[in-house]
């Protein structure tokens, strides 16, 4: 879209112009400025419903890890031990299982996280075991790695070459959709 720096810029002016510069106002001008663009992005594209049909279980898979993954990560993490035993580790998949069906089921099911670390938070003590919750622990962020890039390597090459890129960009939006989303559910562990 050529005209976007323009856009960018009169958007800026308009909000500079209409808003004092205190904290609260700058904020309401960032919050407006991104729903503006985010309505921009989903106007350009003109089958964006259809295109968002064909991947709505790979966005949907990308919404729920996030959803799941922040709420537990940061919060928990916080109130968690210490371990002793495994401090720092890494691990690369290597397999991309093929079924979109699978992995949406895969995405979905880690819904289960959430009773599993309330219980490893405030269950009995045979379930705060330093060794469970650092396996619980370990799941979780491979769960996330893997299954977040899994539907975002099936979704474009589910469809045909003129619609992958699009959707890949679709994929990116239900990414930050879930990003949000789990951030803003990470107030669970707070309440």
């Amino acid at each position: 879209m050529p005209s976007s720096g323009v856009l960018v810029c009169i958007l800026r002016i308009i909000t500079k112009i209409s808003l004092p510069q205190t904290p609260q106002d700058l904020q309401a001008s960032a919050h407006f400025y991104f729903i503006v663009t985010t309505a921009l992005l989903l106007s350009c594209s003109h089958n964006f419903g259809q295109l968002t049909r064909k991947v709505c279980w790979q966005a949907f898979g990308i919404l729920m890890i996030y959803i799941v993954t922040l709420p537990i990560f940061p919060g928990f993490v916080a109130e968690n031990m210490e371990s002793k035993l495994i401090r720092d580790f890494s691990l690369t998949a290597i397999y991309v299982m093929q079924s979109i069906k699978k992995a949406s089921q895969s995405c979905i099911s880690r819904l289960l996280f959430y009773p599993v670390f309330t219980a490893c938070l405030h269950g009995p003590e045979w379930l705060k075991d330093e060794v469970l919750v650092v396996v619980v622990r370990f799941m979780l962020g491979l769960t996330n790695g893997y299954l977040t890039s899994v539907p975002m390597i099936l979704g474009p090459k589910s469809l045909p070459v003129s619609e992958a890129e699009l959707s890949a960009i679709e994929l990116v939006v239900f990414l930050g959709i879930g990003l949000v989303s789990g951030s803003v559910l990470g107030w669970y562990w707070i309440i």
